[in-house]
Parts: structure tokens; sequence; C-alpha cells
């Protein structure tokens, strides 16, 4: 159970920082469309390769599998935290906005996860 605490404790520390720094460029939204769309995906990676890395740490098998697990497990918490703050909150976004904007760009995560996943597990096969 102290592994899925962990991994539910990184997933909401991760969408904070997605949640934060898009916050902190929102404006950049409506001024420069084309940096802020640059910019999201590189705060995206950086805050799941830390939490990966500091996951990983403490994972010795099944590397692939856990990447798995954490990449849609934190994908989905990013995902319901996000549809409770802009779809039902006080966002009130277009879903097809949200997918459009957001949600695609999020799929960096497991992406991120798996493929750390793969390379520690290719390194203990060598």
């Amino acid at each position: 159970m102290k592994n899925y605490k962990t991994i539910l404790l990184f997933g909401l520390l991760v969408w904070v920082i997605i949640y934060v720094s898009s916050q902190i460029i929102f404006k950049l939204r409506s001024t420069d469309l084309l940096l802020f769309e640059s910019i999201f995906p590189v705060i995206i990676s950086i805050s799941v390769m830390i939490f990966a890395v500091l996951y990983f740490r403490k994972i010795y098998r099944n590397e692939v599998s856990e990447g798995v697990k954490i990449g849609i497990i934190w994908l989905l918490i990013t995902l319901a935290l996000d549809y409770l703050l802009y779809i039902r909150g006080s966002w009130e976004m277009n879903f097809e906005l949200y997918f459009e904007d957001f949600a695609i760009t999020y799929l960096i995560i497991p992406v991120v996860t798996i493929g750390i996943g793969y390379l520690l597990d290719k390194k203990t096969d060598l």
C-alpha cells in the first residue's frame, strides 16, 4: 500500500507543478499562443521526469510494468483534477477545447514513465 501512496502523492505533485506553472505562463496563451504551446509540454516533461526518477530509485524489477502503471495513474490524476477545475469548475472550459489544448499533451506523462521503465529494464539485462 505504501507504494500506491507514493504513486498518488507523486501524481498529485506532477499535477500541481503543471497547474501552477501553467497559471504563471497563462497570459502567453492570449499574447503568444505558440510560445505557450511550446513551453507547456516542456513543463509537463520536466515535472514527470523529476517524479519518475524519484519513484524509480526504489524500483528494482518489473520496471516497464511500473512505468505503465504510474504513467496511467498520473495521467488519470491529471485528467481528473483538470476535469474538476477546467470543465466542471470555475473555468467552465468546453470539453473539445480542453481536449485540443491540454489533454492530448498529457500523453507525455505515460510516454516518459514507460520510456524510463523500458531503459531501466534494458539496463538490468546487460
